[in-house]
């Protein structure tokens, strides 16, 4: 069921595609590499006390989710999933260790990064 859960909420938006947008700016590596730490899916904010995920991009396409639950609680649990990425124009592909696959629209805004799926899906980090 937690692993459920973990999927739903901050994988599941990372695995769907969605079409290329001429509106949308090019999206360069040199952008989206570093820490983002996850603020929101579909608009329900996921920064708590209890809960924080971190996705790490870096130079060589790897990339690094680590996600700390039961914090509140004092008694953390830490997950890491760790995979590649190729980041194409506005679309990032990522593949997990188990070799599953996603693709996402990824925008920058500042200091977010927003991804969305073909459904309208979207999850917002920030640095």
């Amino acid at each position: 069921m937690k692993k459920q859960l973990f999927l739903y909420l901050f994988i599941v938006p990372l695995m769907f595609s969605c079409g290329g947008d001429s509106a949308n700016p090019i999206v360069s590596q040199d952008q989206i590499l570093g820490a983002w730490i996850q603020e929101s899916a579909n608009d329900f904010i996921l920064v708590t006390n209890d809960r924080y995920l971190t996705l790490t991009f870096r130079e060589d396409a790897t990339f690094e989710i680590i996600v700390v639950t039961g914090r509140g609680s004092g008694n953390p649990i830490t997950e890491t999933i760790q995979g590649t990425y190729i980041l194409s124009g506005i679309q990032l592909t990522t593949t997990f260790q188990d070799g599953l696959s996603s693709t996402v629209t990824i925008k920058i805004e500042g200091d977010r990064m927003i991804f969305e799926d073909a459904t309208g899906n979207v999850s917002v980090y920030r640095r």
